[in-house]
């Protein structure tokens, strides 16, 4: 899941990025919202990030998605829990592209888990 939101050109933009949660369901979390409009995105988005070193950067892409998240920080699980899930979150910048709407410079984060339910 990928989030984020910031003031690009003078528009305000946001948004909300997802993957896996609702493969197969025929829905998608995905959204791009520009100046209070939303823009619902059908397709699905990869994300793609080095599981050793999660400092490095995320790409999310997808269907007329292409952004990187530069992460400033990142949480992790502690080991002793990571039994139960694993949990990693990027936060930082974004830039790329969803649709035609830039998000150079959007802040925001990325995460990866993997829970028992």
């Amino acid at each position: 899941w990928a989030c984020g939101a910031g003031t690009v050109d003078g528009r305000r933009v946001g948004l909300n990025l997802g993957a896996r949660w609702t493969d197969g369901g025929g829905a998608t979390e995905n959204a791009v919202i520009v100046d209070g409009h939303l823009t619902k995105l059908a397709q699905h988005v990869d994300f793609a990030w080095d599981r050793r070193d999660p400092r490095r950067p995320w790409r999310l892409r997808g269907d007329g998605v292409d952004v990187t998240l530069t992460p400033d920080h990142v949480e992790a699980t502690p080991a002793w829990l990571r039994p139960l899930g694993d949990l990693r979150v990027a936060f930082g910048r974004f830039a790329g592209h969803v649709g035609d709407v830039r998000v150079d410079g959007v802040q925001g984060w990325a995460e990866e888990l993997h829970a028992i339910w």
